[in-house]
């Protein structure tokens, strides 16, 4: 196989590796996004081995990439969306967010809800 069409490969492997991730984050199920772990891991180092790409698949790979930045922008918005429903289901149960003097936020317990146990399980499936 020529280098040439290597990197389209490679390109076409992340390009489903992050579709599958994308799949993995609105499933809402852990299992079905750490399946997509080694996948994505292979796609990304096939991607870094490629040595070059010839004039003639520029075009061709200038899409596969565009289309894998689309794909980590829906991974990144999907990602906030469930982090700011998992921030609002802590919240509702008396864990709110912390921000510091760095911006970095932490989750704490309520004063109400310190040193207690409510045995509330948290669910974020509908």
């Amino acid at each position: 196989m020529a280098a040439d069409s290597e990197a389209l490969v490679a390109l076409a492997s992340l390009n489903g590796a992050l579709e599958a991730v994308e799949a993995g984050l609105v499933s809402g199920a852990s299992a079905d996004l750490l399946a997509t772990e080694q996948h994505l891991a292979a796609a990304v180092a096939r991607v870094a081995r490629i040595p070059r790409v010839s004039p003639d698949d520029r075009g061709a790979v200038v899409a596969q990439l565009r289309r894998a930045r689309a794909a980590l922008g829906r991974c990144r918005a999907v990602g906030e969306a469930l982090c700011r429903t998992i921030d609002g289901c802590l919240g509702i149960h008396g864990f709110p967010r912390i921000y510091d003097r760095s911006g970095t936020a932490t989750v704490q317990p309520s004063q109400a809800s310190a040193g207690t146990s409510t045995g509330v399980r948290l669910s974020c499936r509908t």
